[in-house]
């Protein structure tokens, strides 16, 4: 039974699916919780829009978390969960400090692994500058030929798309744009997204002279030539490739083999009542983050139900939606997504917003939270 009044929220990390969650209880549940922030890191960083800061070199909007977490009266921890113990409700920080929680909910994210032996990986704001200094040389004629990988194991491809068509803008000294390639384990661009989607990335990157080679499978890069098993090589000055990821591997909780907590429909860990997960760091195969801000409304709303603020949550529905970044007008990509966060059933592609607000990242409460204080300009 618990000795206070106001039910404790701990929420785990400093991400989309963190600062959703905050907001959601806040609109649900305002009065009834107590919520603290366990972040590692001291500020919010609209990480969607890394993929430009190489090309426009004016850094990837951010936004203080402790300007965030006084304006919803939620106490801020600095720190990063390393441990939980759920009989006695306590997470521990990676620096020893134990927090007591009613409920967790863990949106710690996951951790990039290189794929590619050579390649500049691109995992997101901590890698702009490595890929800005392929733009340089693309823009002083010394990088003429520049290949864009997905490895095998990596479902959400849509950055390395925005990049490559990115960089079919740039042009050299003498007004030529690179030869780029873009090699992918998938079968169709854009594949989890689904046929319309494919279409569309087909026709841009064809519009743009960006060779495509699906159902690839890349070994390595070595002395200027990028291995592709079964094709054999392939001449490049540079490549980027994609990370594959990595779980945050709390103890003290169940976890598949590469760290991630296996999940519910509703965001409970297996077999714990009290902990819930949502984002990246759930064994979720798509990692997306107005997936996790669905995963975070979903959770929030169990919580809301089990303190009496709020009715029960129906079954989820989750919907993709991103914007792809063309160096030009801009598409908006939707589609429904099957149980579990798997497979498309139907999607569709449009240039006019489809939501709104028309951000990268469709959240419902974050979304219009970071539209009028980050996104403004």
């Amino acid at each position: 039974m618990r000795d206070h009044a106001v039910h404790r929220v701990l929420i785990a990390g400093g991400g989309v699916a963190a600062l959703e969650t905050l907001l959601a209880l806040r609109a649900s549940a305002d009065g009834l919780v107590e919520i603290t922030l366990l972040a590692p890191e001291p500020n919010f960083t609209y990480r969607p829009l890394a993929v430009v800061e190489p090309f426009a070199r004016e850094g990837v909007p951010s936004l203080p978390l402790a300007e965030l977490a006084a304006e919803h009266g939620a106490r801020l921890v600095a720190g990063a969960l390393a441990a939980v113990d759920p009989d006695a409700r306590i997470a521990v920080a990676r620096d020893g400090a134990e927090l007591s929680y009613d409920d967790l909910v863990i949106a710690a994210g996951a951790r990039p692994e290189p794929v590619v032996a050579g390649a500049t990986t691109f995992a997101g704001p901590q890698d702009a500058a490595a890929v800005a200094a392929i733009v340089d040389g693309v823009r002083a004629g010394r990088v003429r030929r520049v290949a864009l990988v997905a490895p095998a194991g990596v479902p959400w491809t849509l950055p390395l798309y925005e990049l490559a068509l990115e960089l079919s803008h740039e042009r050299d000294p003498a007004g030529e744009p690179p030869q780029l390639v873009l090699a992918t384990a998938e079968q169709e661009p854009l594949a989890a997204l689904g046929p319309e989607s494919s279409a569309s990335a087909r026709e841009l990157l064809g519009a743009r002279g960006i060779e495509l080679r699906t159902a690839s499978a890349v070994e390595a890069v070595e002395d200027g030539v990028l291995w592709i098993e079964l094709e054999g090589g392939v001449e490049v000055d540079a490549t980027i490739a994609l990370p594959r990821l990595r779980g945050p591997a709390i103890a003290g909780l169940p976890q598949d083999a590469r760290g991630f907590l296996p999940v519910d429909a509703f965001g409970r860990v297996r077999g714990e009542e009290h902990v819930y997960a949502a984002g990246d760091a759930c064994a979720h195969r798509l990692k997306q983050g107005g997936l996790a801000a669905q995963q975070a409304d979903t959770v929030a709303a169990c919580i809301a139900h089990a303190i009496g603020a709020g009715p029960r949550p129906g079954s989820p529905a989750p919907v993709l939606r991103t914007v792809l970044l063309t160096g030009g007008r801009s598409r908006y990509l939707r589609a429904p997504v099957a149980r579990g966060g798997e497979e498309h059933d139907r999607d569709e592609v449009a240039e006019d917003a489809l939501w709104w607000p028309p951000s990268k990242v469709a959240a419902r409460h974050l979304g219009p939270y970071l539209a009028e204080r980050l996104l403004r300009a």
